[in-house]
């Protein structure tokens, strides 16, 4: 993970005419680490799994005896490490909004424009911006509104950003809407140790955990029937099977009950088990949360399930959709097609998922 350093304006009081400031590591790009997606296990391995990763604990003893593997307690004694991506990375690195790069020039001498030679409360602050190697600074949004109303020694800053159909514009900064940094070693040794480490994600081993329950059609038809239930404890039941079935497998079908009894979910304390905890996070949902077709296709096409099968589910669905909705006497819809994007996705997902064996000698049948 690249960095950069810079120098970052945190306050500014413009009654003392004094500055707080440190310098960061600004993350180049939005951080992330590529956990390994697929674990197949093999006898002898030892588990460690990062703590808060929501794996449903109550299905290890059962996977360790099929596949005889053990957990272990400490990760230095595991050879096989399996973390949740958003608990791993929790608290490494900072994001900021709103913020502006200035340029280190123009700051340099609006500073020594608006101070005495000398004045020992801009010394330090000008030599560390002189001696940063980046050739901006960062000014928060709170300062920078400081310094633009009321200024310095009574010299207000001007920022000018740039104007894409105004060239004549001489811009010296900019803004920079999202962005991550770090300041502590400790955080630099955190992502060191991740990036150097073989990590596997927590959903590689929720597949081999919920890979006995599929939700087909048919099993979709039943959960529906009960969440139509007045009893809760109907509810309850669904969102545990929801909650033990095979994620990938199951997508299309999870993701309809998700959309179509997102009030009886919310509604239902079920939500706070760690199975049905470990369900939402696979899907990054919140019970409650609304899914429309469009999303429902991306979190298919984001799990690399989004086949020929699912889309022909979806593209039905979304015909009655379109047609519902075109309100018109004169007009009527009579075809909806997938865009040519998202057909070629499912063509390539159902490839994938279904190889051509070309016929050799060892994989022939003898009849």
């Amino acid at each position: 993970m690249k960095t950069k350093d810079y120098i970052f304006i945190k306050r500014f009081d413009s009654r003392e005419g004094t500055f707080e400031y440190q310098t960061i590591s600004v993350i180049d790009g939005e951080p992330k680490f590529n956990l390994i997606k697929t674990y197949t296990p093999t006898a002898g391995d030892k588990i460690y799994i990062f703590p808060d990763s929501d794996v449903p604990r109550f299905k290890i003893k059962g996977f360790c005896d099929r596949y005889n593997v053990t957990m272990s307690k400490y990760k230095e004694s595991a050879n096989i490490l399996i973390a949740d991506p958003s608990t791993l990375t929790d608290d490494l690195w900072y994001r900021e909004r709103w913020d502006y790069f200035v340029s280190k020039d123009y700051f340099i001498n609006f500073i020594k424009g608006s101070t005495r030679v000398g004045d020992l409360r801009y010394v330090q602050l000008l030599q560390d911006i002189a001696n940063n190697p980046q050739t901006e600074v960062i000014i928060d949004s709170s300062p920078k509104y400081a310094l633009e109303t009321n200024g310095l020694n009574g010299y207000r800053i001007s920022l000018v950003q740039p104007e894409e159909d105004d060239d004549k514009v001489v811009p010296n900064c900019k803004l920079q809407e999202d962005y991550c940094w770090i300041e502590t070693d400790e955080q630099k040794q955190k992502i060191a140790y991740i990036e150097s480490t073989v990590i596997y994600h927590r959903d590689a081993l929720l597949t081999i955990l919920n890979e006995d329950v599929v939700i087909d059609a048919e099993m979709y038809q039943g959960l529906k029937n009960m969440f139509e239930s007045s009893d809760q404890a109907d509810h309850r039941i669904a969102m545990e099977g929801m909650a033990n079935s095979d994620y990938l497998k199951s997508a299309l079908y999870l993701l309809f009950l998700f959309e179509d009894y997102r009030m009886k979910i919310y509604n239902s304390s079920t939500k706070h088990h760690v199975n049905f905890k470990s369900l939402c996070k696979f899907f990054d949902l919140r019970p409650g949360d609304r899914l429309t077709l469009d999303e429902i296709t991306q979190k298919l096409r984001d799990k690399n399930v989004l086949d020929l099968n699912n889309l022909n589910i979806l593209l039905e669905l979304a015909t009655e959709e379109i047609k519902d909705s075109a309100d018109m006497d004169s007009f009527r819809v009579t075809k909806v097609e997938p865009s040519p994007e998202i057909l070629a996705i499912a063509e390539y997902t159902t490839a994938k998922n279904n190889p051509v064996i070309t016929p050799t000698e060892d994989n022939l049948q003898t009849l």
